[in-house]
C-alpha cells in the first residue's frame, strides 16, 4: 500500500524552504521518497511511503525541520 501526502505551504510563512531542507532529505527519508517543488505562492511537500511506519517518519521528519527553520527565523 502506497500512501501519498502533499502539503502546501505559503512561501511568505517560511523563506527558503526548498534550498534549507532540500540540503538535508537529499530525495528520500528512509523507505519513503520526498519531493520539494514551490510555485509563485507555495511550497509543495510531497511525501510516499510504502507502509505506515515510514510514513510517520517521513512526515516526522519533515515537522521537525518546519519547526526548527520557523524557530530560527524568529530569532532574526
Amino acid at each position: 500500500m502506497l500512501i501519498k501526502l502533499r502539503l502546501d505551504i505559503p512561501i511568505e510563512e517560511i523563506k527558503n524552504l526548498d534550498r534549507i531542507i532540500e540540503l538535508e532529505i537529499k530525495d528520500s527519508v528512509g523507505r519513503s521518497r520526498i519531493d520539494i517543488d514551490k510555485d509563485e505562492k507555495n511550497y509543495h511537500i510531497d511525501i510516499e511511503s510504502p507502509d505506515v511506519t515510514s510514513f510517520k517518519a517521513a512526515v516526522s521528519s519533515i515537522t521537525r525541520w518546519l519547526i526548527i527553520i520557523k524557530r530560527i527565523e524568529g530569532v532574526n
